[in-house]
């Protein structure tokens, strides 16, 4: 059947102005053009639309049918039309972000903010996540972008290289030897890891790929408690229990009094990425916040320990 929306806008035109060249000045085509596309569609339904009267053309049942169901129609469009507009131009949109806390706590408040004012009608929703569940929410589609560290080498590197994925840099954020005050290399302005050979580390899980990296250099470190929480590690740095590695961001959120930060040599990094799926970065809600994200990680970055 040839019914599409340039043909519900003629029946509603004609119904409108009860006439086909009413009809054909409003929409600006042809009486012509018209005539012959209404014909040729009742020849398809094998019934007329409209007859004609005296005081103009009228709808015959069939015709009454389609008006309604016409404006019912191009209502429906001219509302997506408007929703989708409003998308366009960040009157509405919802994104949602997965982070780890020293994010959280450093890069998206700012970023959260910025939007806030710059575009206070997008939702923007946010819950804390490790990377590699926060990169198996985003493919399933219960996140809009993903922000995740990354070692070389690290798991999160294999599932981030798949094509349904765009990744975009945000931030490096480099590795730092932290210990107490009271250590002997506290006042020391450039140390190395063999300075640290009798040391004890407390490190979490999530190191484990930084001392595999310091094994390959030939260093081995003495490891002690197994502790993930970075303010409960600097606690037990602070009181002379080990030494501890942390990232800047870590630092950066939460930096005990009682220790002392130091960057490690040869130095090493974590990398800070926005993760999308390939279907939606040029999304304006999304592209708006991967641009407040980045000007937010910018800025983190300048910020002095």
């Amino acid at each position: 059947m040839d019914l599409d929306m340039t043909l519900l806008s003629f029946v509603q035109a004609i119904g409108r102005t009860r006439s086909f060249s009413g009809a054909a000045r409003e929409l600006g085509y042809s009486q012509a053009a018209i005539s012959q596309r209404i014909r040729r569609f009742e020849a398809t339904l094998g019934m007329p639309l409209f007859v004609r009267r005296p005081r103009g053309v009228e709808p015959t049942e069939a015709g009454q049918i389609l008006l309604r169901r016409a404006v019912e129609a191009l209502s429906t469009i001219e509302l997506a039309h408007r929703e989708i507009e409003a998308l366009r131009n960040l009157l509405s949109g919802r994104v949602r972000i997965l982070a780890f806390p020293s994010v959280s706590a450093t890069v998206l408040p700012l970023a959260i903010a910025q939007l806030a004012a710059s575009h206070p009608y997008l939702d923007i929703s946010f819950r804390e996540e490790n990377p590699e569940l926060a990169i198996d929410s985003l493919r399933a589609g219960a996140a809009d972008i993903a922000i995740v560290y990354r070692y070389a080498g690290s798991s999160v590197e294999p599932a981030m290289r798949s094509g349904a994925l765009v990744t975009n840099e945000l931030i490096p954020d480099p590795l730092y030897i932290t210990m107490a005050r009271t250590h002997p290399l506290a006042g020391r302005a450039r140390i190395t890891l063999e300075n640290f050979s009798d040391d004890t580390w407390i490190a979490g899980s999530k190191m484990g790929q930084v001392f595999s990296d310091f094994e390959q250099l030939g260093f081995t470190p003495k490891l002690g408690p197994d502790i993930s929480d970075s303010i409960a590690a600097q606690a037990f740095v602070a009181e002379g229990l080990g030494v501890a590695i942390m990232p800047r961001l870590v630092i950066l959120a939460s930096h005990h009094p009682g220790i002392v930060v130091k960057q490690i040599r040869p130095g090493r990094e974590r990398t800070i990425d926005a993760v999308t799926l390939r279907t939606t970065p040029e999304m304006p809600a999304i592209a708006a916040t991967m641009a407040a994200l980045k000007e937010a990680a910018s800025s983190i970055a300048a910020t002095e320990l």
